[in-house]
């Protein structure tokens, strides 16, 4: 498969910004949003499980004299419908931003949730391929901190993980100087 067209790198001045999240004189490098795919995988142990329970049971209607199969493949589909939805939403406020500071990992649900490290502090990162990440041509960024890897939030299912990285490390060793 090619890498999903979704994930695309935006320009800063597309993003708008929960209040608070940047400090003063801090500039936007980039935006990344996930991949679509990332829906996916990140619901897939929950989407085999009901499928494995759909799986059983309807293999198994047959020899039962109760009518449970009529409600059970329902209710199955339902849960995972409502399990994609639920990925859907977390895809949907799950943005990705470096500024000339910081890497940041914004949550947007609910509540916001910010995940952020100065770059100063960043020594490595690194791209990852998960197993399914490398299947739909995708990747992710864990970034290493002293002799803690991934001690910070990673960017996961990224289309053109190898660009990205390759502009965070453009901005670290930018910071440092």
């Amino acid at each position: 498969m090619t890498p999903s067209p979704d994930a695309v790198i935006s320009a800063p001045a597309e993003v708008a910004m929960p209040a608070g999240v940047l400090r003063d004189g801090e500039q936007i490098i980039l935006t990344v949003k996930p991949s679509l795919w990332y829906v996916l995988i990140c619901s897939w142990r929950a989407l085999l499980l009901v499928a494995v329970v759909a799986g059983a049971y309807a293999m198994s209607w047959r020899w039962s004299t109760l009518p449970v199969w009529p409600i059970i493949l329902p209710a199955c589909f339902a849960i995972m419908f409502v399990q994609l939805l639920l990925g859907g939403f977390r895809w949907l406020g799950r943005l990705y931003v470096l500024t000339d500071r910081r890497v940041i990992r914004l949550q947007r649900g609910q509540f916001v949730d910010v995940r952020d490290c100065e770059l100063s502090r960043i020594s490595r990162v690194d791209v990852v391929h998960g197993r399914f990440e490398r299947f739909a041509g995708l990747g992710s960024l864990g970034f290493v901190v002293g002799d803690n890897p991934y001690s910070v939030p990673e960017w996961i299912c990224l289309s053109r993980p190898d660009e990205i990285a390759d502009e965070v490390r453009k901005a670290i060793s930018r910071c440092r100087r």
